[in-house]
């Protein structure tokens, strides 16, 4: 066992996407909406159609859930995409590194994979409770529709301004080693 093996860590967050699904969510919720729209023009008087048009709204239970599941599939998506751990796995085994009590390899990549999906599950799960809820309570009459996005906004107003900060951190501690650059 290594020394070092306690100071050495993958830095995976909880929430590694932030708030970006919910951005992409409210444009890909208006798909469905788009399609239900041009095959009602096209078949006018279909029930069916009809139906499905009047349900795809943030306004009605079929609409959130909808909605819900694609914040869902993005937070997993995208988590996969921007932590890469199978990427990460092939570097660990290509510098010789390995999770300590995991086999280098596919033990390891199986391992990370698992590990960023749990936490991108949980995440979509959080992402879920806050969105979906004043949503379901706007439709129980609970809330005004007026209300029922702003979680939303809230979420990815903090994002974009947490990122802001972090850009501005960088270039101030950039300036403190210039002199040494």
């Amino acid at each position: 066992m290594s020394i070092y093996a306690d100071k050495n860590y993958i830095a995976y967050k909880l929430n590694p996407v932030g708030a970006t699904p919910l951005m992409f969510a409210s444009a890909a919720f208006l798909l469905p909406q788009f399609m239900c729209n041009g095959l009602h023009y096209l078949f006018p008087d279909n029930a069916d159609i009809q139906w499905w048009m009047d349900n795809m709204r943030l306004t009605s239970p079929l609409g959130i859930v909808v909605y819900m599941v694609i914040i869902c599939l993005l937070t997993i998506i995208f988590s996969m995409v921007m932590l890469s751990p199978g990427r990460t796995a092939d570097d660990l085994l290509k510098s010789g590194d390995s999770i300590q009590d995991i086999y280098a390899g596919k033990p390891t990549k199986r391992y990370l994979i698992g590990t960023v999906l749990s936490f991108s599950v949980i995440s979509s799960i959080i992402i879920c409770i806050c969105q979906g809820g004043p949503l379901f309570l706007q439709f129980g009459g609970y809330v005004d529709a007026s209300l029922a996005m702003l979680p939303c906004s809230i979420m990815m107003t903090t994002g974009l301004w947490i990122s802001l900060y972090r850009e501005a951190e960088v270039y101030r501690n950039m300036d403190r080693y210039h002199t040494f650059i």
